[in-house]
């Protein structure tokens, strides 16, 4: 199974300027069963923080782009049926 994450406000709480409670637990347990993949919306201060967290490594991709489109998450499916994507909205 894929699980595509949105980074701000799902994973991280730019109220507060770090991840939500559960994270790390959350990202480490599933990393052992599924593929994870970050999709952000690009902004220069949010890769940075997102790089200061040191959560990149339970990710297959990470992706700051400028738009999020249909095409970057059929790329990333892959064709595979079983793709999740977990967002703020």
């Amino acid at each position: 199974m894929k699980i595509v994450f949105d980074y701000n406000r799902t994973l991280f709480n730019p109220d507060t300027d770090s991840l939500f409670p559960g994270v790390l637990e959350l990202l480490k347990n599933l990393s052992e069963k599924c593929e994870l993949y970050l999709v952000s919306q690009f902004e220069a201060e949010r890769q940075k923080k997102f790089e200061k967290l040191s959560i990149s490594h339970f990710f297959r991709s990470i992706n700051f782009v400028e738009k999020k489109t249909r095409e970057l998450f059929e790329s990333i499916a892959c064709g595979e049926k079983d793709t999740v994507v977990i967002g703020d909205r």
